[in-house]
């Protein structure tokens, strides 16, 4: 799109020269100044009379042209009619070369030539537009004036009679270049009231008044404001200086015209815009100005979005102090501060003044609310049906996508996950059209993390990229898109065992801009976490973990040097076996004293997330029997289970049983373990997470184990089998998240159980056929060892194909 010039722009630069020559009458003078007057610079009055002004300079057609000029009468040949001059001297251009030519010699319009009829003035307005058009020109490169060179051709022969005789046709194609851009054809058909054809292109210059036209019409509608629009766009765009800057012009611009009837919203972008860039303090400030002179101009639609935003603001922003929610004794949401104070009379406000989409909106706030804080799912679920009540009586569909998203959320808490997933679709596919894209982009991230979960990272992948072009068109959207991919992408890593790019991925996520959620803050801290485990470097993720814990406590600290020696020895049992120490947990006891008193990790935890206070809990668990503390691990474990279980919240209550497990596992308690991991395994594996139904299965194996350890030879032998069918289940659940080091740890615990079983199997031979026992026993007890070293054989060979799977992974 050129800059400024256009073809009709240089038709009326022919006709200017014409007029400048002496072609016009001096009867028809002031007909043809008016004409050139209206296409180069309607005034401001005539554009807010009328939309047939803004058609004069929008697009000037040959036919327009034709009507002005064909009924007068032209002093000087070729022809006698005006009209027909103007074609000879628009046909004279018969090249690019000879276009050059004619801008060139515009500059004599400037100089007193003796036939001339009148020269210009450079301060003229048609001086100024022939010096414009002059300067364009020369700016133009080659292929832009060659460009416009074509779109003249066309211009010139679409507007011109098959009967006049200059009419050159040369049979060059026309290359339509119309479709530049079709939200400028609806921004001129909403102005003009009518369909917009473009037989041409269009400068920015000219698209540059159109939008402007359309601003001022939008701005005697009170519906947006030049400022507050600029605002905006660098509100989208990140930049948090320019929208300030743009922001406090607003204000200026209302006190100055002493209109304080919208510097009520001027308070409210102010307190939205101090949130997204982290500044919570002076958000907060602004939210209560915000209040106040609402009140004051007796806005109620501003208090009611205020209302909104402070919930928001209250549920998903942990990083001001005092922005801490609890609901008090009738269950309502209460906001600690002053924020607080005004809650109550918002909400009685909006019922008054028959607000329900804000209403509707307050309920779902409140339903996320209690998910946060570990209410009761009935509580949040009743707040849903209420506000889905509201949007079905009153038809309020831009509500319905976040109805979904909070009900997908609690099914979520719930531990079904397939529902979960059914209603973020829902939100994508059924009520796509009337939802905010914010909530599109989470719905679909939603989707993503629920099948990376479960170990199919390319359709958690193919998702996430599907709203890409979408995401980019808000820097938030795209950075929360970009902090997603992430994750999956870090989340693979970890599992293929490929540390050096989880690194690289980790140091990526920590030096992009603060996500715009929480949660995703929360993910990337505890994927770092998981990966200096995988590392060994237990002592710097026991600190990293203690920071989002809040705890301080100094009688926490462990001796990691000494405690990677005792972690991998067995547990202290008299009657414990080979078996026993083949199949044991690598969480065991020590053989220290009593272990110190357990601290405190919910009094000072840094989340107000019960969710994730109990997976911190759950991953201190598993650091501390790593590293051979489970008295310890045993104590916080109980810990987390009773908060998981009281606020029912089952994703997080089974990764607590797993760690439970492993710690009793660790004291000997193996039967309690097994019972443990046969309580809730099968609702585990509904909620979707492979690495946590994985996990239990190798727990309840260890269990197993142990346990065989301390029974006779056919009941060990026995409980033996059972541990191998879990451990090739939890093998299994590694496998489909690719977690080569869950997959191998499972394969080298069957290798040593079937080792074990074939040596017990020839053992019971030799002493059936020593002690002149049955032959058929001898037999069989014979074919089942051989089997066993068969089986023995193959998971050796499983073995190096999930090493050479793990050294592929960490080659890419």
């Amino acid at each position: 799109m050129s800059r400024f010039l256009t073809p009709a722009k240089v038709s009326l630069l022919t006709l200017i020269a014409m007029y400048c020559d002496g072609y016009v009458p001096k009867e028809a003078t002031i007909t043809v100044l008016s004409f050139l007057t209206s296409h180069l610079t309607p005034s401001v009055n005539e554009v807010q009379k009328s939309r047939d002004s803004l058609r004069t300079y929008a697009s000037t057609t040959l036919q327009d042209i034709q009507n002005i000029l064909k009924g007068i009468k032209s002093p000087k040949p070729p022809a006698d009619s005006l009209w027909d001059n103007f074609l000879y001297a628009s046909w004279r251009i018969e090249n690019l070369d000879m276009m050059f030519d004619f801008f060139s010699n515009l500059h004599q319009l400037f100089r007193k030539r003796p036939h001339a009829y009148v020269s210009l003035t450079s301060t003229s307005l048609m001086g100024v537009f022939v010096r414009r058009a002059v300067v364009e020109f020369e700016r133009l490169g080659f292929q832009d004036a060659v460009s416009l060179w074509m779109e003249y051709k066309y211009y010139r022969a679409a507007g011109t009679p098959a009967s006049f005789p200059a009419k050159v046709e040369d049979g060059t194609e026309w290359e339509d270049h119309t479709s530049f851009a079709p939200n400028i054809k609806l921004v001129l058909e909403n102005a003009l009231g009518r369909e917009v054809e473009f037989s041409v292109n269009a400068s920015s210059s000219d698209v540059e008044k159109l939008l402007g036209f359309q601003i001022e019409k939008m701005q005697s509608k009170k519906v947006i404001e030049p400022m507050r629009s600029s605002f905006l766009n660098s509100w989208y765009a990140g930049d948090y200086p320019s929208s300030f800057e743009n922001l406090h012009q607003y204000y200026d611009y209302a006190m100055s015209n002493k209109d304080r009837s919208h510097y009520q919203y001027a308070l409210l972008n102010l307190a939205i815009l101090h949130a997204d860039f982290g500044c919570y303090d002076e958000a907060m400030a602004a939210m209560e100005e915000t209040i106040a002179t609402a009140r004051e101009n007796k806005d109620i639609p501003c208090l009611n979005f205020s209302l909104s935003w402070l919930q928001h603001f209250c549920t998903f922003y942990d990083g001001h102090p005092n922005n801490g929610i609890a609901p008090d004794a009738t269950g309502t949401v209460a906001a600690l501060g002053a924020g607080g104070r005004s809650l109550g009379f918002l909400k009685e406000k909006a019922k008054e003044f028959r607000m329900w989409s804000i209403v509707s909106s307050s309920l779902l706030n409140e339903a996320r609310v209690d998910l946060v804080n570990g209410c009761s799912p009935q509580l949040s679920l009743e707040r849903v049906y209420e506000a889905s009540h509201l949007n079905m009586v009153h038809q309020l569909e831009s509500v319905k996508s976040s109805q979904l998203l909070v009900q997908s959320s609690i099914y979520g808490r719930l531990g079904i996950a397939p529902l979960a997933t059914a209603y973020c679709d829902l939100v994508t596919d059924c009520y796509k059209t009337n939802s905010p894209l914010e909530e599109i982009v989470r719905a679909r991230a939603r989707t993503a993390h629920n099948l990376a979960l479960a170990g199919d990272y390319k359709g958690s992948m193919k998702v996430l990229e599907a709203m890409t072009a979408d995401a980019d068109r808000n820097i938030q959207l795209h950075q929360y898109l970009s902090v997603c991919i992430g994750l999956v992408k870090l989340k693979q890593a970890l599992h293929n065992n490929n540390l050096c790019h989880a690194e690289k991925l980790l140091n990526a996520l920590k030096s992009a801009p603060r996500p715009p959620d929480a949660e995703l803050t929360f993910q990337i801290s505890t994927a770092e976490i998981d990966y200096h485990m995988r590392l060994r470097n237990h002592d710097i993720a026991y600190d990293k973990l203690e920071i989002l814990l809040g705890d301080d406590d100094t009688e926490a600290s462990i001796d990691f040097a000494s405690t990677h020696e005792t972690a991998s020895a067995p547990a202290k049992n008299d009657k414990a076996t080979p078996a026993a120490t083949a199949g044991a947990s690598t969480s065991t006891t020590t053989t220290a004293a009593t272990p110190p008193p357990p601290t405190s990790t919910t009094a000072r935890s840094s989340t107000t997330d019960t969710h994730q206070m109990i997976r911190l809990l759950t991953l201190k668990c598993r650091l501390l029997a790593r590293c051979g503390r489970p008295q310890k691990s045993l104590t916080i474990a109980l810990r987390a289970v009773a908060a998981a279980y009281t606020s029912r919240i089952m994703p997080a209550l089974w990764e607590a049983v797993e760690a439970l497990a492993d710690a009793l596992n660790g004291i000997g308690e193996y039967e309690a373990s097994v019972r443990c991991v046969e309580g809730v395994v099968e609702g585990a594996a509904e909620g979707g997470d492979a690495r946590v139904v994985g996990a239990m299965w190798m727990r309840g194996a260890d269990g197993l184990v142990g346990l065989a350890g301390l029974k006779e030879d056919k009941e060990r032998w026995e409980g033996l089998r059972r541990a191998l069918q879990w451990l090739e289940k939890g093998g299994s659940a590694y496998e489909a998240i690719e977690d080569f080091e869950g997959e191998v740890d499972s394969l080298r615990k069957r290798w040593k159980i079937y080792t074990l079983l074939a040596r017990g199997n020839h053992q019971q031979g030799s002493g059936e056929a020593s002690a002149g026992g049955a032959g058929d026993g001898v037999v069989e007890a014979e074919g089942q060892r051989v089997k066993d070293q068969e089986m023995a054989v193959e998971i050796v060979k499983r073995i190096e194909v999930v090493d050479g799977k793990m050294r592929e992974a960490c080659g890419r």
